[in-house]
């Protein structure tokens, strides 16, 4: 090898080391502890796996404990903001999103706090649309979020956008005024929902790159939500 091609040899790993942002993978027994959260996590700092979009005010998002469980609290201001971590887990190894709620009741419509996950690698045509939630974000061709909603009824539901419309599809996990102010316990298939949305894709294919947490604009009174034990596993 030439001098010279060996000097754009190590120019090119330095450039592929320094683009390489850590990820958190999944450990032998299959599964991947997203958020706990430490109470640290705010205060001393985001990991180096995690990653924010947008302006997070004073006590936007801090850690509290609520009925005795440790949680991040959020709080919907002016302008959104995203927390999301970025991970690397094939979603047939990990099928199932588990994590723990407490939300206050928000009035009509869809609560502003949102769980969102990423995949990459399974996408065949265009489908729906998935743009994504912020720049900070590793590289996707799909999304959904996990939405609460004002009313019981529509859990399950999935709403999916128009042609026309710039935003990832929604998943309906829970909702209701009496479900409100209370701890509820999710487990959903994220490869059901995901083939439910892009049948033709490869499933085999797609790997889960982000799990986070989008809060959308709600200025007033906006009502909180509290998350804690946010997990991945099969």
């Amino acid at each position: 090898m030439t001098p010279a091609a060996r000097a754009a040899v190590s120019v090119l790993s330095l450039v592929l080391v320094g683009c390489a942002a850590p990820r958190a993978g999944i450990d032998i027994e299959g599964k991947l502890d997203v958020l706990g959260p430490t109470p640290d996590l705010v205060a001393a700092g985001l990991p180096g796996d995690w990653v924010s979009e947008g302006k997070v005010t004073p006590g936007q998002a801090r850690v509290v404990e609520i009925d005795g469980v440790p949680a991040l609290r959020l709080v919907p201001g002016d302008r959104g903001f995203l927390l999301a971590r970025r991970i690397d887990a094939p979603a047939f190894m990990t099928p199932d999103l588990s994590w723990s709620w407490n939300v206050d009741f928000h009035g009509d419509g869809l609560h502003p706090v949102r769980l969102v996950v990423g995949f990459q690698g399974g996408a065949k045509g265009a489908g729906f649309a998935s743009a994504p939630v912020g720049g900070a974000l590793p590289p996707h061709d799909r999304s959904f979020a996990i939405a609460w909603a004002d009313s019981a009824l529509r859990r399950g539901t999935v709403l999916k956008p128009e042609a026309s419309e710039p935003r990832a599809p929604l998943y309906i996990a829970r909702g209701g005024r009496e479900n409100a102010g209370k701890w509820w316990f999710e487990t959903v298939d994220l490869q059901r929902i995901y083939r439910d949305l892009w049948p033709g894709d490869d499933p085999l294919r797609v790997r889960v790159v982000f799990i986070g947490l989008a809060v959308a604009p709600a200025p007033g009174n906006a009502p909180a939500a509290h998350v804690s034990g946010i997990r991945l596993s099969r």
